[in-house]
């Protein structure tokens, strides 16, 4: 039997998560179920995509991936099996799913909406969709769908700066930026540089290999685990303290040589 995650905003103290986990053992006995994250900020998908983006190439070949943040369906944006990478992901056809992957998934199957009104209509849905996945009856009963498509925000550049903004803030107050290590190399051919947080103010000239490079309570800037430029304070809280969030705009200016 696969693997079963849930990524949602549920938050541990309502019933959802465990309603969810009941009806799906219910259908499909001995599938095991991984909590990604119950704690993603109310309605906000663009959060829980990355959490799921960044997670899944971990779990092996099969794993079944329920997004269920914003997951009830509408006539224009049903409830949707996509198959990618080996994996199936179950979510709402809202353009989520072009800000998972950088490329078109391979199949993507749409559920029939509920014909009755409920108002926890993924209570249905996702162990519908887990045992067609594990029962091998998603093409009998589904329907071939086209992806709606959201277009990712990326950093922009020239030869002498980037700019990008903080797309994600973890429970520690880093923020995590939308600039790749590959793009600032890139761009930055060596030359001196400074890292503009939040305007003029607050600036860095040097990217940290580690988080105490730098003294308890400093700024420091390192490249993540995952490739990108992370911004955050040694043993504190920068989102709290310098009042960092998503959407924050960081900047870096390139400097010639003298």
């Amino acid at each position: 039997m696969p693997i079963v995650t849930i990524t949602s905003d549920w938050s541990q103290h309502d019933y959802y998560a465990g309603s969810l986990k009941g009806a799906i053992l219910a259908r499909c006995q001995g599938v095991e179920i991984v909590d990604l994250s119950h704690q993603i900020r109310s309605f906000d998908v663009v959060q829980s995509i990355f959490i799921v983006r960044h997670s899944f190439g971990h779990f092996p070949s099969g794993t079944i991936h329920l997004l269920a943040v914003q997951s009830e369906p509408t006539p224009l944006t049903p409830m949707v099996i996509v198959q990618a990478q080996e994996q199936y992901f179950v979510g709402i056809n809202d353009g989520r799913f072009s800000l998972l992957f950088d490329e078109t998934p391979e199949t993507v199957l749409a559920l029939p909406n509920p014909t009755e009104t409920q108002t926890f209509a993924a209570m249905k849905l996702f162990p519908q969709a887990v045992a067609m996945i594990v029962e091998n009856r998603i093409e009998a009963e589904s329907i071939p769908s086209l992806l709606v498509t959201e277009t990712a925000s990326k950093a922009a550049y020239d030869s002498s700066e980037i700019i990008g903004r903080v797309v994600y803030v973890d429970s520690y107050g880093n923020a995590i930026t939308n600039i790749p290590q590959t793009l600032f190399n890139r761009v930055s051919q060596g030359r001196p540089f400074e890292v503009f947080v939040r305007g003029p103010s607050a600036k860095l000239n040097q990217i940290a290999a580690f988080y105490d490079q730098v003294a308890t309570g400093e700024m420091v800037a390192i490249f993540n685990t995952i490739g990108f430029l992370e911004i955050a304070l040694n043993k504190a809280n920068l989102s709290l303290i310098e009042n960092i969030d998503t959407h924050s705009e960081i900047r870096i200016r390139f400097y010639e040589q003298k």
